[in-house]
């Protein structure tokens, strides 16, 4: 399975601080081309996100350590099934935070402190749209709605992190792989990830247990195990992309 470049946030061809100063001029398209997330088959999604996403996303868990929680959007590295030729997302289908945060992320400046950051290549940026800033150098409305995705969505993050940690403290994950057979012929192998053990799960403690669940961590295990019967959207994405082809 893919993974995301460690320098840079998934999507991003590089990241600088937004700033007035530089930035005056800058206007963003917010129309529904998502086609920046068009050669990825795993995308980042947070805890407050997995009731949303495992209706339509099998969820499993990436790399070793503190990995991510990621919902799989196609079989085959660089490759999104849930988006259109047109760049639009599939109708119907939950879309991801970090989809939508695109292209916006929080960097680390000097002191600890987090400030804005923008892809400035990227193709919703340019000099049509909506400004990001009005003429006294104040962020506009579509910019403060962008900072607050941003806000909440860093802070999901980090509280998946903490979760993420617990799984791993506890032993939780195993290796896996998914095998995508096709009705028309031929199949597919898709590893690389991890996934909870269910019988290591039920064997928790009562006190880690009722821990977990005072915390809000049992959701978002039971729908990683509702969404493994998602595969199956996955393989039919995927058979019709090849009748496509």
């Amino acid at each position: 399975m893919a993974t995301p470049d460690p320098q840079l946030p998934m999507f991003f061809s590089g990241i600088v601080p937004l700033e007035a100063s530089r930035h005056g001029k800058l206007k963003m398209q917010r129309g529904r081309d998502y086609g920046f997330a068009r050669e990825t088959n795993a995308i980042p999604i947070a805890l407050n996100e997995t009731a949303a996403a495992a209706a339509d996303y099998p969820i499993v868990f990436g790399g070793k350590g503190r990995g991510a929680m990621l919902a799989i959007v196609g079989y085959r590295d660089r490759e999104n099934l849930f988006l259109d030729k047109d760049g639009s997302w599939r109708a119907g289908t939950y879309v991801p935070a970090y989809v939508r945060n695109y292209p916006f992320a929080f960097i680390e400046a000097p002191g600890n402190q987090l400030v804005l950051g923008i892809d400035p290549q990227a193709g919703l940026l340019g000099t049509a749209g909506e400004p990001l800033f009005n003429n006294s150098g104040q962020p506009t409305p579509p910019l403060n709605q962008a900072i607050e995705l941003c806000k909440s969505l860093f802070g999901a993050l980090k509280l998946t992190g903490e979760f993420l940690d617990a799984l791993e403290a506890q032993g939780l994950l195993v290796d896996n792989s998914a095998v995508i057979e096709f009705k028309t012929g031929g199949s597919a192998r898709l590893g690389g990830f991890r996934v909870i053990d269910a019988a290591k799960f039920d064997a928790l403690g009562d006190a880690v247990f009722l821990d977990w669940r005072k915390r809000g961590w049992l959701l978002p295990i039971y729908a990683h195990f509702i969404a493994s019967a998602r595969w199956s959207r996955i393989v039919d994405l995927g058979a019709a992309a090849l009748g496509r082809a």
